[in-house]
């Protein structure tokens, strides 16, 4: 039997509960990753560093979310984590650890 095999994950549910979960995920991703690049932003005084901070912002929350789609991250687990309103990349490494 395989390791985690009863528990269910993005690849295994209903559509409802996917859809449910990735939609809740997205919108926090997008929220956080929006922070990130705003905070990033307020730093710079010039045309120049706003260019050079242009990029790619992803938080725990997008961390999160990319191992949940690719089945690494337990929906079970994922309910608790979406009971707080922050996590941090060090959560979610423990996290995606310990299906890994």
């Amino acid at each position: 039997m395989e390791k985690h095999s009863k528990l269910s994950f993005a690849g295994n549910c209903s559509e409802k509960i996917f859809n449910h979960f990735y939609d809740v995920l997205q919108a926090r991703s997008a929220t956080e990753n929006e922070a990130l690049y705003q905070t990033a932003l307020s730093k710079c005084s010039t045309a120049k560093e706003r260019n050079k901070a242009a990029g790619c912002y992803s938080g725990p929350w997008q961390m999160l979310f990319n191992a949940w789609c690719q089945s690494k991250v337990p929906n079970l687990i994922l309910i608790q984590l979406l009971k707080h309103k922050s996590i941090s990349f060090e959560q979610c490494d423990h996290v995606i650890d310990a299906f890994a």
